[in-house]
């Protein structure tokens, strides 16, 4: 959307009363410097400089309103950045109208702020019948406009997508759903169990965010309210989330819903963790997921009553000359407007919802301004409702090369890339996942344990038996390079057993898997394993551990740094030694730095396992990327992990052995880590 001051003083150019004309460009020279040489005098709009906004409010306003050109404006754009000769005219900003170059197709709007002179700049393009931008949007999500729009995709969807049809190859039942019922002109719901209803009869599930309330306040599904739901309770006793979940349904023609609160017994453990070890088949042999992005908990709703004027594309009546005829044009930008009213819905931050997304074949999204859609084939919106909002790029490798089958995963919306996301590399997963919360942080590896179980197939499918063992969040093929994971600032640990200490799920932050090319690993893994609590190994754990053998050294003497990043603490490390004799290494003469993974590790001596090295030539110096190791018991016959180090170390990259002599230095030793 354009607020009114951009979309009036747009209409107004060739007004002389109406507009906000300051005075000719050529009396502007810090302008016309930055616009070009020498004005042309045969376009009237381009002699002009007009008023743009008053003052730094009235801009801050056009800015949280989502101003497509005054969102463009920078944090360094502020009150006290003023342009004196602007001032003295009475306006924090100004703009003219690029119109007569003959190597331009359609016009374009500068916008000029600021002390020191900034230019910004949107083309305007053609809004006609042809324009893949929607600029009609209706004032509800529920109502029939919207409706027809929705439909049209599923039908699309479900007609003419082989990649999405193919996902629905198998049948699948629920071990439980929730019928819709109509009696007269009430609705109700039921639930129902396997074997009490049609398996070949579709259904749909449900993404929602439980809220911050008490969940004995809520409804669910328990051993004592069990007789009361499968009776039947009316729909209107609902919560609006689930409300409107029905009436989705209803206008689908399908009869059953799937959500997870009234279809998994929250006060039984044993069927928790059957159900949710089942994620991955109930998500994605659904129809379609119901997502309501925009509700932080179940009375948001998905349908919303919207002002289309505060996020729908605008377009304005400009003439290219003053007696030519007036045409519909748009910013460029609008085509990328969705992007912020996709991102930091409240439903994107919750764990489970990350392979909710990815698992079900189809996502209808229902967000606080618009719907969007999000299938194997296409991704769309009402504002861009025929063509793709991202590029769906297919990525170089599955799990990096995901072939068109049953297997390949869907790509995801991402309003932070021009393409969407392919999560199919594991170590993308962990890093979105790590960033999402969790009610229950217990929750950590089950939540991802269907993404983990679909994994388990495309790795299977893509490249055989062998590479896909599954250990406490990491793949054992990916080691040793999945274990150089590291918190982007210092993490959390859960007050329970959750993980071993090696695998990324033992602390609770956001996590950064390092990429680490071709190199040369100094780590062989003898052995790794995991105690799952039951049958499922993608599931909460009772232990793990792993057995490496590689060079290690003892550093001690660190000393806290100041960076750049003061909530990331790193320290200097002071000196290293021989493990057994405790002798001194001469290592590490150009730094030597070591980063906890939580702010609680306060360790005097800490032992380093040596991964790898990585040459930098044009400084001839080598970086030795290490884990840092505690003794976790007082018989100190086994390590935890704690954090992660870098060695630096000048050296003659010339010689081809430099990497066995800088290894002569350390002993190799077996090393267990719990």
């Amino acid at each position: 959307m354009l607020c009114d001051v951009c979309r009036e003083g747009l209409e107004g150019i060739w007004d002389p009363e109406g507009s906000k004309r300051l005075g000719l460009l050529k009396n502007f020279p810090e302008i016309m410097e930055k616009k070009y040489g020498q004005i042309d005098e045969g376009n009237y709009d381009e002699r002009y400089l007009f008023g743009h906004h008053t003052n730094y409010d009235s801009l801050l306003r056009s800015k949280h309103q989502g101003c497509v050109a005054c969102n463009d404006f920078g944090y360094l754009n502020d009150r006290d950045d003023v342009n004196p000769t602007f001032a003295g005219l009475g306006y924090y900003s100004t703009f003219c109208v690029l119109l007569s170059r003959t190597d331009m197709s359609c016009p374009t709007m500068l916008v000029y702020s600021g002390e020191i002179l900034e230019e910004f700049f949107w083309d305007m393009v053609a809004h006609d019948e042809n324009d893949e931008v929607n600029s009609i949007i209706s004032h509800s999500t529920s109502d029939a406009q919207t409706w027809g729009l929705l439909q049209t995709w599923v039908d699309r969807c479900l007609k003419s997508h082989e990649l999405c049809r193919r996902q629905d190859a198998a049948l699948f039942s629920p071990t439980r759903l929730l019928q819709l019922v109509y009696t007269g002109s009430d609705k109700l719901f039921r639930l129902v169990n396997f074997g009490e209803f049609d398996p070949r009869e579709r259904y749909i599930t449900l993404s929602h965010c439980w809220g911050p309330g008490r969940p004995e306040e809520k409804l669910r599904l328990l051993k004592s309210s069990e007789d009361e739901l499968r009776e039947g309770l009316p729909i209107a006793t609902l919560p609006k989330t689930f409300r409107d979940a029905f009436e989705v349904i209803g206008r689908l023609e399908i009869r059953y819903l799937w959500i997870d609160r009234l279809c998994i017994f929250q006060d039984s453990e044993e069927d928790w963790q059957a159900e949710a070890s089942s994620m991955q088949s109930i998500y994605r042999h659904g129809l379609l997921n119901i997502a309501a992005l925009g509700a932080s908990d179940d009375q948001g709703g998905c349908f919303v009553d919207r002002d289309p004027s505060l996020f729908a594309p605008t377009v304005v009546k400009l003439k290219l000359r003053d007696d030519g005829v007036a045409a519909l044009y748009r910013c460029e930008a609008e085509r990328e407007s969705w992007r912020k009213d996709f991102e930091e819905q409240p439903l994107l931050s919750r764990g489970w919802v990350l392979q909710e997304r990815i698992l079900s074949t189809r996502n209808l999204y229902f967000g606080n301004k618009q719907i969007f859609w999000e299938c194997f084939d296409t991704n769309c919106c009402e504002t861009v409702p025929k063509g793709c909002l991202t590029q769906l790029e297919r990525p170089g490798s599955l799990a990096s090369r995901p072939k068109p089958d049953k297997h390949a995963w869907k790509p995801l919306i991402d309003p932070g890339r021009t393409t969407s996301t392919y999560l199919t590399s594991w170590s993308d997963v962990v890093q979105a996942y790590s960033q999402c919360n969790l009610t229950y942080p217990r929750d950590k590896l089950i939540a991802l344990s269907g993404l983990a179980k679909r994994m388990k197939d495309s790795l299977k499918a893509a490249h055989g038996p062998g590479h896909d063992t599954y250990l406490a969040g990491l793949w054992e093929h990916t080691m040793p390079q999945s274990l150089l994971w590291k918190p982007k600032i210092q993490g959390r640990h859960f007050s329970s057993y959750r993980a071993p200490s090696w695998s990324w799920a033992s602390l609770d932050g956001t996590i950064i898997v390092p990429a680490t090319g071709a190199v040369r690993w100094h780590v062989d893994v003898l052995r790794a394993k995991i105690t799952p609590k039951g049958s499922d190994v993608t599931g909460q754990l009772n232990g793990g551990a792993l057995l490496l053998r590689g060079h290690v050294c003892i550093a001690r003497r660190f000393k806290r740094l100041k960076t750049r990043l003061p909530e990331r603490e790193t320290y200097s490390i002071g000196s290293f030694h021989h493990p057994e004799s405790q002798a001194p290494i001469e290592f590490g003469d150009r730094s030597a730095y070591l980063q906890f993974d939580t702010k609680d590790s306060n360790y005097e001596t800490v032992s380093l396992m040596l991964f790898y090295m990585r040459p930098h030539r044009p400084f001839s110096f080598v970086s030795v990327h290490c884990l840092a190791l505690a003794f976790a018991n007082e018989l100190r016959s086994c390590y935890r992990r704690v954090g992660y180090a870098i060695l630096e170390e000048t050296i003659d990259l010339e010689d081809q052995g430099f990497e066995d002599k800088l290894l002569s230095k350390f002993p190799t030793q077996e090393v267990e880590i719990i």
